[in-house]
């Protein structure tokens, strides 16, 4: 149920959504993806952190794609 909700949102926010960021979200690894092969396991070790940064814009990502694609 988790799952179709956020797919729904994905296609609400992004129009066509490629699946991999609620695949990551329900992921324990980071995942590569492709549109050909669908989502892997990616294995590796950074030894570093992972920053995240919300800069307080408000953004569809469905309309930034249109006027950089």
């Amino acid at each position: 149920m988790l799952e179709k909700s956020l797919i729904k949102c994905e296609k609400f926010i992004h129009g066509n959504p490629s699946g991999i960021d609620v695949n990551q979200v329900l992921s324990d690894t980071p995942l590569l993806f492709s549109k050909k092969d669908g989502a892997s396991e990616l294995s590796f070790n950074l030894n570093s952190y992972l920053l995240i940064i919300d800069t307080g814009v408000v953004g569809i990502t469905k309309e930034t794609l249109k006027t950089h694609s």
